[in-house]
């Protein structure tokens, strides 16, 4: 079976909030942080993860998205402090750039490689490391 994600993604000082679906949260956390994808979380610098729900079905996990973007900010920050009160990035703890560089680099492999290579420099890699 699949996974699927609902997940929030916020700015700095989460005084923003992305509500978004996807079927790899690895991949997806990395290409807002790295800016891959135009739109809302790129425009607002929403880079953080943090919350997340999974779920083995598609269309449950793009209806928990749609009703979570129904609700008023002060619900969706009931339901982050549940999980994540001291509103951290959750992916810090299992972040894996090689693995999510290299599976970027796949899904991303037709737009322009020196925004990747400039991202990774700034993180302090190369995409020709090996490790």
């Amino acid at each position: 079976m699949h996974q699927h994600f609902v997940y929030m993604m916020a700015n700095w000082n989460n005084s923003v909030l992305y509500i978004g679906v996807t079927n790899n949260l690895q991949r997806r956390d990395w290409e807002h942080k790295l800016k891959l994808i135009a739109g809302f979380t790129e425009k607002y610098n929403a880079t953080k993860l943090v919350y997340f729900e999974e779920t083995d079905n598609v269309h449950a996990a793009i209806a928990r998205e749609k009703q979570l973007k129904k609700w008023r900010r002060e619900k969706k920050n009931v339901l982050v402090n549940q999980m994540n009160p001291k509103w951290i990035d959750l992916s810090e703890n299992k972040r894996s750039l090689d693995y999510a560089r290299d599976d970027i680099m796949h899904y991303h492999s037709d737009r322009s490689a020196n925004k990747i290579q400039a991202s990774s420099l700034l993180l302090g890699h190369t995409l020709d490391d090996s490790k």
